[in-house]
């Protein structure tokens, strides 16, 4: 890139790309069953995945260049196909302890629950690691994750299944606010 100005970095998309880091490594060996998906990924989406997307934010401080997002993940499993028909997919254990996991992710703490620094603590360590993981295209693509910080996170409640795509799908979605910026200052 020839530009006079150097770009900042999408701190949206830091956003995403941390949090799918850190929750890939949370699912551990159950990682290769899900997709795992950030909003700009264009590959075709098949239940089961987690999806993470960073849709709305607002400067704070103002002129700081934190930014606090408002952030989805939802994860998608597959429901039943057609009406009267037995699925063998529906398993509401599995189901449950899916959306468990992010819940669980999300929700790591070292002082009781006062706050979820170690949540924050977890994303940036995930998140920095992009920057030097994979081959060298993947290292250039999450160069600017090397500063990247999460700052705070609070949980902003839940949605829950509905139909879509002429299918019904078991749908579980959570809903954080996130503070973050492309600056290491943690």
């Amino acid at each position: 890139m020839a530009t006079n100005i150097a770009p900042v970095p999408n701190v949206g998309s830091q956003i995403e790309r941390a949090v799918l880091a850190y929750l890939t490594w949370a699912f551990g060996d159950d990682a290769a069953n899900y997709q795992f998906l950030f909003s700009n990924d264009w590959v075709i989406r098949q239940p089961p995945y987690v999806e993470v997307l960073a849709h709305k934010s607002a400067e704070q401080p103002v002129n700081s260049r934190d930014e606090t997002y408002q952030v989805r993940i939802e994860c998608k499993w597959k429901g039943n196909n057609e009406a009267g028909q037995s699925n063998p997919d529906v398993n509401w254990a599995a189901i449950n302890d899916f959306i468990g996991v992010v819940m669980a992710a999300m929700s790591q703490t070292d002082n009781n629950g006062q706050d979820y620094a170690a949540t924050c603590a977890l994303i940036n360590q995930y998140g920095r690691a992009l920057a030097t993981a994979g081959d060298a295209t993947a290292q250039e693509n999450n160069a600017d994750m090397t500063d990247f910080t999460c700052l705070r996170i609070r949980f902003m409640g839940s949605q829950r299944a509905e139909a879509a795509e002429g299918s019904f799908f078991i749908k579980e979605v959570r809903n954080f606010e996130i503070d973050a910026c492309a600056s290491n200052v943690d």
